[in-house]
């Protein structure tokens, strides 16, 4: 067998043994939760749900969120955002998430892809356009989360300028991520196993 060949299978190899290792998780979890309110989120007005990541370094794969549509105009958009606001409020939008942008009643998915760092906070926020005239509301729960942890909600009735906080409440909402891939030991050592194999056919 050709050295160039026993070097592509041990790094074929290593790529199966990283891929296996990533699997979706739930990192921060309200769903379902006691509704006991809502967040009304139309022009002007918007709401967000604080997350808060572990030690352990993330990939953002989807929020989900339970929402009640009564205004239907299209206009319903998630984002990402960072706690740089003052207060740790949210401060810099980092990401769009694609979904339905009509919901009308129930579970919502929002899907989007963004490196989250170890031990930070950031904010799920909703809103709509400001020149519409939809009307939205999204859960709002006394419970605590049941996976993670998070600085409660925050709400905007000047379209995100200023921030109030709502620390001992949350909105429901749900958080998947994929862990951030690094190579496991084997992984390495297979990888070794290769280049020791092309290095020993070489001297030969």
């Amino acid at each position: 067998m050709k050295a160039k060949t026993v070097l592509a299978m041990s790094v074929m190899a290593a790529v199966l043994a990283l891929g296996s290792a990533a699997k979706a998780a739930v990192i921060f979890d309200g769903l379902p939760g006691t509704t006991i309110g809502w967040g009304p989120i139309s022009s002007g007005q918007t709401y967000a749900q604080s997350f808060t990541t572990d030690a352990q370094s993330w990939t953002l794969e989807s929020v989900t969120l339970p929402l009640t549509g009564y205004t239907l105009d299209g206009t319903f958009a998630v984002h990402l955002y960072d706690s740089t606001g003052a207060g740790g409020t949210p401060g810099s939008q980092l990401l769009t998430l694609g979904g339905n942008d009509n919901p009308s009643y129930g579970q919502y998915s929002y899907t989007g892809s963004l490196a989250l760092s170890p031990n930070t906070t950031y904010w799920v926020e909703a809103d709509v356009n400001p020149a519409s005239d939809s009307f939205y509301e999204w859960n709002v729960t006394p419970d605590a989360p049941t996976v993670g942890s998070g600085l409660g909600f925050a709400y905007s009735d000047d379209g995100g300028l200023t921030w109030g906080q709502a620390p001992s409440m949350s909105l429901e909402t749900q958080v998947n991520a994929n862990p951030t891939l690094v190579p496991e030991p084997s992984s390495v050592a297979l990888l070794a196993v290769g280049a020791l194999g092309l290095l020993f056919r070489r001297r030969k």
